[in-house]
């Protein structure tokens, strides 16, 4: 690439002893160059004719090989350079917000480079702007951070550069009436804090914000001063607790009142305290232990309930123990001897109560368990039995027909024997409940009575042992004297 009037000079390199012919393409014809047989070619003058002509060489060797030809290349020819210079300076530009715009400039020059510059309202220079490299930069839109920038153009070329003027970008609003965009918030302090309610909204021209108090919601008062977007009560007390508070903004396009948002006042805050102390518990083996507490304090305190396992050395929180009462469901021996104690907190700080102590007393154990009976209709009911130790000891026994559920005392069924008790119609569970003086208590096992059933095959020959008697089935009588055998 050379300019108007400047020489161009092409080159080859070859091995070997070579003839060197340069030949330039005339109308798709290659044609020789007159004495351009040098391993280079100066065309001393080069023209705007000569632009985009294209120039290769051939090499023949010595020995009679092969003619070679070189790539062709292209010719560029640039006009006689000339500095740039603005003819037409970038102007002034209004935008809507949102909408696109472009900033142009009109320069003289060859071979012009553009690279277009802004500078925000708040900044002190310009910096460049990414990928703006043409005489126009568009601004695909515009928002209200855009407003008051300057743009500018730098113009370059070999023999200098130069600078736009600068334009502003002015970027407005149509008019439109306020519009709330986050409205007041309920608000909760501590009587003394600090209480702030806010708003955001839209509108153009900008609006203009009244904040309003009412007691009830029906009647609302002007609070003197209250023009931002923030209302603030610096010192909250309980004559607050309950207000309202609203914005009113307006502007020339219209006026909007906001929801409003309630001031909640709590008492200051009162640590916690323990108007009731977890007692001492004593229980027998099997039966649930029971403490409680009372407790005081603002804001109302959370528990956690502890265990000591080391004689009150540590202790360690009870999973899910967060109530004013504790019941453990089915007290050991191994629970003998265990510390509780609860953790009563809020945000005024922590009380921990009085170490109560679990005592658990030996209740009755069962030594043998009831075992399974099978019985068939018209046979005398088996007998259950249970092994228990202990000391004055009484017995309550019980059947269920629902494979163990919902169990029903048997009237007068107290001994450690079972005897009598009504005939069932069904397969029937059995369990006893054994007890001492004291009131601990422990369950049997539930046991299964089977009640077996019988079928006969006609006929029953004469004289058979069993004919006498009565045979119930599932679904019949067999009388004395019918006829069938007894299976």
């Amino acid at each position: 690439m050379v300019t108007n009037g400047q020489p161009a000079t092409f080159s080859v390199a070859a091995t070997g002893t070579t003839t060197v012919q340069w030949q330039r393409q005339i109308n798709g014809t290659w044609v020789d160059i007159p004495g351009a047989t040098g391993f280079s070619y100066t065309l001393a003058n080069a023209q705007a004719s000569d632009d985009t002509a294209s120039f290769r060489a051939t090499l023949t060797p010595s020995d009679g090989g092969p003619v070679l030809t070189s790539s062709p290349v292209t010719l560029r020819v640039l006009a006689q350079a000339v500095a740039p210079s603005v003819v037409v300076n970038p102007v002034d530009l209004i935008l809507t917000a949102g909408q696109s715009g472009t900033f142009s400039v009109t320069a003289t020059g060859t071979s012009l480079s553009y690279r277009w510059q802004r500078r925000g309202g708040s900044e002190t220079s310009f910096t460049d702007i990414p990928d703006a490299a043409g005489s126009t930069l568009i601004l695909s839109t515009s928002n209200d951070g855009d407003n008051g920038t300057l743009f500018r153009v730098v113009i370059s070329n070999a023999l200098g550069s130069v600078t736009s003027m600068n334009a502003r970008l002015n970027v407005t609003h149509p008019l439109s009436a306020p519009v709330f965009t986050a409205i007041p918030s309920n608000v909760t302090v501590v009587s003394g804090q600090t209480a702030s309610f806010s708003v955001t909204l839209t509108g153009e021209p900008a609006p203009t914000l009244t904040w309003q108090r009412s007691a009830d919601g029906t009647i609302w008062t002007n609070i003197d001063g209250e023009t931002s977007s923030t209302m603030t009560i610096p010192a909250t007390t309980a004559a607050h607790n309950g207000q309202q508070y609203r914005a009113v903004a307006s502007n020339t396009s219209g006026k909007v009142v906001s929801p409003p948002g309630i001031l909640t006042v709590n008492a200051a805050p009162v640590m916690p305290f323990l108007v009731t102390q977890p007692a001492n518990v004593s229980v027998g083996a099997g039966s649930a232990a029971r403490f409680a507490v009372v407790v005081g304090g603002t804001p109302a305190p959370t528990l956690q309930w502890q265990v000591s396992l080391d004689a009150g050395a540590t202790f360690a929180n009870i999973t899910g123990a967060v109530a004013q009462e504790l019941t453990l469901p089915s007290s050991t021996l191994a629970d003998n001897g265990k510390k509780l104690r609860v953790l009563v907190l809020n945000s005024a700080g922590t009380a921990i109560s009085n170490i109560a102590t679990l005592t658990v007393r030996p209740g009755p154990q069962i030594t043998r368990q009831p075992q399974p009976q099978a019985w068939r209709v018209g046979l005398p009911l088996p007998m259950f039995s249970v092994g228990a130790a202990g000391s004055d000891l009484s017995y309550q026994w019980q059947t269920s027909a629902s494979q163990g559920a919902g169990f029903q005392d048997i009237p007068a069924a107290t001994a450690s024997t079972l005897t009598t008790f009504t005939p069932p119609t069904q397969d029937t569970w059995v369990r006893v409940i054994v007890k001492n003086a004291a009131g601990d208590a422990t369950t049997s096992e539930a046991t299964r009575l089977t009640r077996l059933k019988w079928t006969y095959q006609s006929p029953l020959p004469t004289g058979d042992s069993m004919r006498a008697l009565k045979w119930v089935t599932d679904t019949n009588l067999v009388a004395v004297g019918q006829s069938g055998t007894v299976i």
